[in-house]
């Protein structure tokens, strides 16, 4: 979902296991029990729109700096004779701008749903862990 389509990266290049692991570092510690209900198909519009593209640029910023891929050729840079292999530096920048967005994303579900807290009720703000912490930027604040 995160890739372009010409990226040429298979879903099976993408594990069941890399998933999981997004979920429950990113979504589960904030939605908590809702997360279930999310798993159980309640909610859907909620989840098509917000939570299932933040986990997809959660899994995108990870799988980019295991795979090294965003097209057939890796990460790469543009250059007028074509592409190179991308830097270290470069395949972060990518890897943080998808973080970023899931951020964005997760946090506007979470918008949503305090906004109707009725609509929601396994939601509970005080276990978001959000409300505990702060991160810019990759930073623990």
């Amino acid at each position: 979902m995160a890739f372009p389509s010409e990226s040429n990266i298979r879903p099976s290049q993408i594990t069941d296991t890399e998933i999981v692991v997004a979920q429950e570092r990113f979504l589960v510690p904030v939605f908590g029990t809702l997360f279930e209900a999310f798993l159980e198909g309640k909610y859907a519009e909620l989840v098509e729109e917000w939570v299932k593209p933040a986990l997809a640029e959660y899994v995108k910023s990870s799988v980019v700096q295991t795979l090294g891929a965003i097209t057939a050729s890796g990460v790469v840079t543009r250059t007028f004779d074509g592409a190179s292999s991308a830097s270290s530096q470069e395949i972060a920048r990518v890897a943080r701008a998808a973080a970023d967005l899931a951020d964005v994303l997760r946090g506007r579900a979470v918008e949503i749903i305090e906004q109707n807290p009725m609509k929601y009720p396994e939601y509970n703000s005080a276990r978001n862990i959000l409300r505990k912490i702060s991160i810019k930027k990759g930073i623990l604040l």
